[in-house]
């Protein structure tokens, strides 16, 4: 198995058996390879409450941009226009 998809599958906790030994023994035997694993560690914490954080944004946005187009488009057939046709508000809200 390759070093960095080893590596991969410890932090997600998806390593076992002989390559699960001996990411383990080298952990405890060599520090420097400790403090990498630790700032991997790391990173993948912070991207994944990044992650998190972008799809709730995400979700909202989408949300109020639903709102926004559910209120523009009843605004639009509510209003004086003369004419309310399909092709119009289109044409109006897509410029």
């Amino acid at each position: 198995m390759e070093k960095k998809h080893l590596i991969e599958k410890y932090l997600e906790g998806d390593l076992k058996g002989i390559n699960l030994k001996i990411i383990e023994i080298k952990l405890r035997s060599n520090k420097k390879f400790q403090k990498r694993i630790n700032i991997y560690k790391e990173i993948d914490k912070i991207m994944r409450v990044h992650l998190m954080v972008s799809d709730a944004e995400i979700e909202m946005k989408e949300k109020k941009l639903d709102i926004l187009a559910s209120n523009f488009i009843a605004d639009w057939f509510s209003s004086n226009n003369e004419d309310k046709s399909i092709e119009k508000f289109l044409k109006f809200s897509l410029s």
